[in-house]
Parts: structure tokens; C-alpha cells; sequence
């Protein structure tokens, strides 16, 4: 059974999810060359912050650890690492498959 609904942003073509909390959700969002990353409150939809993803990368999988948030890019066989307060890509490593999910334990 479905607890709640909750509107979403039909730009977004959902490609990693993460529940920060019970009210706020990270979200990144796959476009070939317009690919993004946000952060917003699930019960309203209001957008808290929004990354832009370089052109190359088709945003995938996406987890949040301490202040550091890392995407899997689909093809590009890299996590990239933001900070989530500047939204500055602080990195990256390689990764030796396509991206696709991506989860932590905590």
C-alpha cells in the first residue's frame, strides 16, 4: 500500500534518489548533455538547491556521505563528488562499469 503521493517535476527523468530525511530528498536527474542534481522538500516540491553536471556526464545514482555528495555517471565509468553545501564538484574517481544505483549503509 502507498503511504503518500507527492507531486514531481516532470523535467526530471529521475535517476538516483536520496532521502536526506523524511522531508527532504536529493535527486539526480539523467539528460543526455542537461543533466542535474537537486535538492528539495518532498511535501511541496520547492527546490532547496540545484548542481549542474558537465555536458559529458549523463547523471545516474547518487548517495550523500557526511558533506560529500557522489554520482555515477552512466557511461563515463566515473563518480563524480560534490560538496552539498556549494554544489562544487570536488573530484572525481574512476569507476570501472557503466553507473546505474548507487546506496550507502550510512
Amino acid at each position: 500500500k502507498t503511504g503518500k503521493k507527492h507531486g514531481h517535476d516532470s523535467q526530471c527523468f529521475t535517476e538516483g534518489l536520496f532521502f536526506e530525511s523524511e522531508e527532504v530528498v536529493w535527486e539526480s536527474c539523467g539528460l543526455t548533455g542537461r543533466s542535474f542534481i537537486r535538492k528539495y522538500e518532498l511535501a511541496s516540491g520547492k527546490t532547496l538547491k540545484t548542481f549542474s553536471v558537465p555536458k559529458q556526464y549523463f547523471a545516474e545514482g547518487i548517495t550523500v556521505i557526511g558533506q560529500t555528495l557522489f554520482m555515477l555517471t552512466y557511461q563515463a565509468r566515473k563518480i563524480l563528488k560534490y560538496d552539498v553545501e556549494t554544489g562544487d564538484m570536488k573530484g572525481s574517481a574512476p569507476w570501472p562499469y557503466q553507473g546505474w544505483g548507487m546506496t550507502t549503509d550510512g
